[in-house]
């Protein structure tokens, strides 16, 4: 985790300390939990660079337990369930991640980047591609994900998942090459070209 990312975790946990509501103040116990909170964030940090993978998802899950809508904690959290190989965990905790930060582009793409990396699901790698490049149309790493997730959408047969437009699937790959000139990867009537590559 980069120093920016370790800063915004701080700002965000002094911001949930300090109540905006008339400037309220209720005394020190706030900030002993934003305490509380860094202390197990930053454990669970040193813990997996020294190769404690079950202390370090023990401690970020103690940072979860006491800030339960942080997406940062989150988005780390299911970094650590996959590098340990708990792939549900890590399914769970990216779809809370990229709920409780739906602008968050980098959600989007390393959850669609662990559902491709599974090779299963790949359905939610599609979906998690589409809305990071809807989010950044001009994001080339997003469009390439995207990309990467149709093709292997089109041989796992998830049809229904291949088009941006709401409604639309393909009843085969004869259909989806027919559909788009003959390719799906890109040049003039490519899936790419005729088919947006966000909503």
């Amino acid at each position: 985790m980069t120093f920016g990312r370790i800063a915004g975790v701080l700002i965000a946990l002094v911001l949930v300390a300090v109540p905006t509501q008339a400037c309220a103040y209720d005394g020190p116990e706030q900030f002993d939990h934003a305490r509380a909170v860094l202390t197990s964030f930053t454990t669970s940090l040193e813990r997996r660079a020294a190769g404690d993978l079950t202390g370090a998802i023990a401690a970020i899950e103690e940072a979860r337990r006491l800030a339960p809508l942080d997406p940062e904690l989150a988005l780390e959290a299911a970094r650590m369930y996959a590098v340990a190989r708990q792939y549900g965990a890590a399914a769970l905790a990216y779809t809370d991640a990229t709920t409780l930060s739906p602008r968050s582009v980098e959600a989007f793409l390393e959850k669609a980047r662990f559902h491709l990396a599974g090779g299963f699901r790949v359905e939610q790698a599609v979906i998690a591609a589409r809305e990071a490049t809807r989010l950044d149309p001009e994001n080339l790493v997003a469009r390439a994900t995207l990309a990467a997730a149709r093709v292997i959408a089109i041989a796992a047969g998830k049809y229904e998942y291949l088009d941006a437009s709401p409604g639309r699937s393909y009843n085969s790959p004869t259909e989806q090459a027919n559909g788009n000139g003959g390719t799906i990867y890109g040049g003039r009537g490519s899936c790419c070209n005729r088919h947006q590559l966000s909503e």
